[in-house]
């Protein structure tokens, strides 16, 4: 172990077996890292959704929807379309998720109440978005109040309600999807900066690794936000006929929206805070003495000093 008063001419020089250790004081090191932060992103992706995570879950309305959502689909994917109990089940479960949508008209309508966000391109969007996502559910319970009977079904307006309701959320959905490409696309870039950052040393492991777990998990939100649109999108323009699926592929499609709108709702739970990291970066238990730190050391961090 090289001694405080070690110089970097000492360091390079050959020690006593003859080896070199150029390698002891790099120009640019590889970006700091925090073990005990690393693996935040994976968890997220990879864990299974807790007891108390679905409870969350089915706490909310649109989480309940979800849910049913998912076994309307797999029962319908499972009955491949033909008349059948399956089939029934799919439908009735169909009809079940209806309750869960009833505010969704107000609830589209908000962001234009309380002001869209962004400007040009982006505030039209939203006023798109707004409007489709309204005009879709409001004819879906037109086309529900048809079918118990509560409305006449010989109308102009009951006649064109299904094909709006599907075409308004194929647009709405797009529209979504469409508005968050520029954030995914910042976030992006925000990520490629903090990585510069981390290798001319400008930032310390744990500020680099909180800045990046923090990133990613915006641009996961993002990422599912743009699927999430663009599964909806494909799945109404087929139920519409502009694009030709076969029912078990539709049903298919429908599982994996169903899936991702259950993990947006599940990403709004956060995960419990970890703890951080030693000084050294070391995993010493609670009250272990810390162990003595050499010039090397100190130096082996990302080039900087520690």
């Amino acid at each position: 172990m090289a001694s405080p008063t070690t110089t970097a001419a000492d360091t390079n020089a050959n020690d006593g077996a003859g080896n070199s250790n150029n390698h002891a004081h790099p120009d640019k090191g590889p970006p700091p890292r925090a073990p005990s932060r690393e693996n935040r992103i994976l968890k997220r992706v990879m864990s299974i959704p807790s007891i108390d995570e679905m409870g969350q879950v089915f706490s909310k309305a649109d989480g309940k929807d979800r849910v049913v959502g998912l076994l309307q689909y797999i029962a319908l994917f499972a009955s491949g379309g033909r008349p059948g109990p399956l089939t029934s089940i799919g439908l009735g479960l169909n009809d079940a998720r209806r309750p869960f949508r009833l505010y969704k008209p107000i609830e589209s309508m908000l962001p234009i109440l309380k002001g869209p966000k962004g400007k040009g391109v982006l505030k039209a969007l939203e006023y798109v978005k707004a409007f489709s996502m309204a005009a879709y559910v409001s004819c879906d319970h037109l086309v529900w109040a048809g079918q118990v009977g509560a409305l006449s079904q010989d109308t102009t307006v009951m006649k064109y309600a299904r094909r709006i309701s599907f075409g308004g959320w194929a647009l709405g959905s797009s529209a979504m999807a469409v508005a968050k490409l520029p954030e995914l696309t910042d976030i992006l870039r925000q990520l490629h900066q903090l990585g510069k950052d981390a290798e001319i040393g400008t930032v310390s492991a744990v500020g680099y690794a909180d800045r990046k777990v923090a990133l990613e998990e915006k641009a996961l939100r993002v990422i599912l936000d743009v699927v999430s649109g663009s599964t909806q999108a494909i799945v109404a323009l087929a139920l519409l006929g502009a694009i030709p699926l076969e029912k078990r592929k539709l049903s298919l499609l429908g599982m994996f929206m169903s899936l991702v709108g259950i993990y947006q709702i599940l990403m709004q739970i956060p995960l419990p805070e970890l703890t951080p990291p030693p000084s050294n970066g070391s995993n010493l238990p609670p009250g272990a003495p810390t162990p003595s730190i050499s010039v090397d050391e100190r130096h082996d961090k990302g080039g900087k000093t520690v």
